[in-house]
């Protein structure tokens, strides 16, 4: 359950969730509103790959 204390993942949710509002409300058309929501689950994997990158760097060095 440490995801759901993960800043990266809320802030991932948020966008998420702001991008479906805005195409719920007609602020945006729907093709706009999947780029983002893709966007921002790609954006949340790419940053959780460079934090395990940098744990396991600092594990590395830790044993060395």
């Amino acid at each position: 359950m440490t995801i759901l204390k993960s800043k990266k993942f809320w802030a991932s949710v948020s966008a998420v969730i702001a991008a479906v509002g805005a195409g719920f409300t007609g602020a945006q058309p729907w093709g706009t509103v999947i780029m983002e929501v893709v966007g921002a689950i790609m954006a949340y994997v790419a940053a959780q790959g460079i934090a395990d990158a940098g744990k396991e760097k600092a594990l590395v060095e830790k044993g060395k």
